[in-house]
């Protein structure tokens, strides 16, 4: 059952960045919605790591894995309550806020924040989300020199769909907008999100990923 929620969590993600090019109207906002609900189930099964936050000693590793879990629920519930606030067809006629512009503003950095933030936290549990998968718990062990090689080719491609995408800029809250090439096909979109992805899941996986299955 995990295992899915975290492959649906991840598409549904990566589906949500592809906005401008699939739908703003009414799928938007239902594959917002969706998200919205995968991740609290997420949270309740995962209810017992809350439980947890006062109990044992800190080391960096935990420290740091802390700090991203409790910025990506921050993260979340401001792009849902924006999302919710700009929302025109799923939730029509909110009243939580009255100044759009600002919220659209909100709504757009906390996004792809929340992006970032995301692939950072699949990075410190690869090994505990591919112990789900035996297929790819024998992979990543193994040390396979193609996979290894692999995995670094789409890292390097994620490093240059960072700059092509233009995420330092909102990321920085450089740009209000997100620039979006609308000759470029959807799917090479969402594998320029996805690699982006990677190379941000495998930085934290190689100096803070948890090493121990589960």
């Amino acid at each position: 059952m995990k295992q899915y929620l975290h492959v649906a969590l991840i598409v549904v993600l990566l589906l949500v960045m592809a906005n401008l090019l699939i739908g703003i109207g009414v799928f938007h906002e239902s594959l917002g919605l969706i998200m919205g609900l995968l991740v609290l189930v997420h949270l309740v099964q995962n209810r017992t790591w809350w439980q947890s936050l006062f109990k044992g000693k800190y080391n960096v590793q935990r420290f740091v894995l802390v700090l991203l879990n409790v910025a990506l629920a921050i993260g979340i519930v401001i792009t849902m309550i924006s999302g919710i606030r700009m929302s025109h067809y799923v939730i029509p006629n909110t009243i939580f806020f009255k100044q759009m512009g600002t919220i659209r503003l909100i709504h757009h950095y906390a996004a792809y924040w929340v992006f970032i933030i995301c692939a950072a936290h699949v990075g410190l549990h690869v090994p505990v989300i591919t112990g789900r998968w035996p297929v790819l718990k024998r992979a990543l062990q193994s040390q396979n020199i193609w996979l290894q090689g692999i995995v670094a080719l789409i890292c390097l491609y994620g490093a240059y769909a960072f700059w092509y995408e233009s995420l330092f800029m909102y990321l920085t809250f450089i740009s209000d907008f997100a620039y979006f090439d609308f000759d470029q096909p959807v799917l090479l979109f969402l594998f320029n999100y996805f690699s982006i992805f990677i190379l941000v899941a495998a930085i934290f996986y190689r100096f803070f990923g948890v090493r121990r299955n589960g």
